[in-house]
């Protein structure tokens, strides 16, 4: 057999592979053994029709096909191991000659390539960030308005109330009245310029009193041909009544705080982790992206291509059919799938380019992760799990989901120590970025590379 390689771009690399006649007839024979005990040829019991019975009753080309389903795979797999090609994905294969000999030109992608630049010249400093008196302050009336009551009150509906109605409406177009909403015992909150059901309606309540209807017509909007006569009952007006910030509330949020200051201090806390994470994340993004740019890549299509595969398969905004098709979903938005496709292209190739980077920086500082810190990241995330330690527990006996937490331990460690080079400075084990969650997807997963898989001579030929 003899075999030539050229280096395409894109990382790719194409094999021409020439066969002896020599191969595709011992294929041939196979191909007769194969088929014999398949078919049924007149007057002969099934696996005992000589060769050329076979062949006339199947035709030369049904048995040609067969023995370059097995021949092209196994040519192709000992020219990529002689000419030792890091081959991944499926390759695209052409033949150009079948008989006597067979010729045929193989496509694959290779491993990607990534040199990196001279990261020990990166330079950041992460600044600690300052928590104002506004942010506390904002902070705390958040916090009051989820303690927020409602008490009935005997006075007319004002804006901010909560009032509890029946609703019963006709919508009105070229003198036609067909019923629109009619519901008993709603409850809607009285808001200025609130524009549900429709613009005016929150207006048309206030100063409404308890046990009183009122009747009105409003223009809808989108149509001033149209308008809703409604009927509205006010049963029930409650008043939103917010807790003071005193001791008591501080108490009422957590039964530990003892005074208002106490809950002061920790909201300010919260806010300065929160505003750490985020500072440390936004680092983290900028000294990637450096990295990035100091590095030459060439990957192969594939990579992303399957990037957008994971994204599209992510992505929970997306409507299918009960097959999980994405035809209706796709007509609704007037696209073609190939536009679908391309709205996560740039997205998908960023994580490829990332990951590819970030592996070979795992590589070259020598990384690792040791089964022991798998074992105890483990232990920790079901010691948070509380009642759930079972599932969790069950969950993470799979090997692929163990490997896919190293995987993520791996990611984690490998961010740390890119960012502790550039910033000069050891960071913290990080307690407040679990490696991974039963049921969610790490968010700089690598891509992963398919491994050679057996291609079936189904190309163009010719005899």
């Amino acid at each position: 057999m003899k075999v030539s390689t050229e280096r395409l771009e894109k990382s790719q690399v194409a094999l021409q592979v020439d066969v002896e006649p020599e191969m595709l007839a011992n294929s041939m024979d196979r191909a007769y053994r194969r088929l014999v005990t398949k078919a049924n040829v007149p007057g002969f019991r099934r696996g005992k029709a000589p060769r050329a019975m076979l062949e006339r009753y199947l035709g030369h080309g049904t048995l040609l096909q067969e023995a370059l389903d097995i021949l092209v795979p196994e040519a192709y797999t000992q020219a990529v191991q002689e000419q030792d090609i890091p081959a991944i994905g499926q390759p695209s294969i052409e033949l150009t000659e079948v008989e006597p000999g067979v010729s045929f030109k193989a496509t694959v992608s290779v491993q990607p390539t990534v040199e990196l630049g001279d990261y020990t010249q990166l330079s950041f400093k992460l600044e600690p960030p300052d928590i104002t008196e506004e942010q506390t302050t904002e902070a705390l009336q958040q916090l009051r308005a989820a303690y927020v009551t409602w008490e009935p009150v005997e006075q007319p509906a004002r804006f901010d109330d909560m009032v509890s109605l029946d609703i019963d409406s006709t919508l009105i177009e070229d003198g036609n009245r067909t019923p629109y909403i009619n519901q008993k015992d709603a409850t809607y909150i009285v808001t200025a310029g609130r524009r549900e059901p429709f613009p005016g309606f929150a207006e048309a309540l206030e100063g409404q009193e308890k046990g009183t209807t009122r009747t009105f017509t409003l223009p809808l909007p989108e149509d001033e041909t149209k308008s809703v006569e409604s009927s509205v009952t006010v049963t029930e007006i409650k008043e939103k009544r917010e807790p003071e910030l005193d001791d008591e509330f501080a108490k009422t949020v957590n039964a530990e705080y003892e005074t208002f200051d106490t809950l002061r201090e920790n909201v300010m806390k919260d806010l300065r982790v929160r505003a750490e994470r985020e500072a440390r994340n936004g680092l983290e993004n900028e000294v990637i992206d450096a990295l990035v740019g100091l590095s030459t890549l060439e990957y192969p299509d594939m990579l992303v291509e399957h990037e957008v595969e994971h994204l599209i398969e992510g992505d929970r905004s997306i409507v299918r059919d009960p097959q999980g098709r994405l035809d209706g979903y796709l007509d609704a938005l007037g696209k073609t799938m190939e536009e679908f496709r391309a709205q996560y292209r740039e997205d998908a190739e960023k994580r490829v380019v990332r990951s590819l980077v970030l592996r070979q920086f795992a590589e070259k500082e020598a990384l690792t992760v040791a089964q022991d810190e798998v074992d105890a990241e483990i232990e920790k995330i079901l010691k948070d799990a509380g009642d759930q330690q079972p599932l969790f527990r069950q969950w993470f006996d799979s090997p692929e989901r163990k490997e896919s937490l190293e995987n993520s331990l791996m990611g984690r460690k490998t961010i740390d120590r890119l960012v502790d080079l550039a910033t000069g400075q050891p960071s913290e084990a990080s307690e407040e970025q679990p490696a991974e969650q039963p049921a969610e997807t790490p968010s700089e997963e690598q891509p992963k590379e398919e491994q050679p898989k057996k291609p079936r001579a189904r190309s163009r030929s010719r005899s």
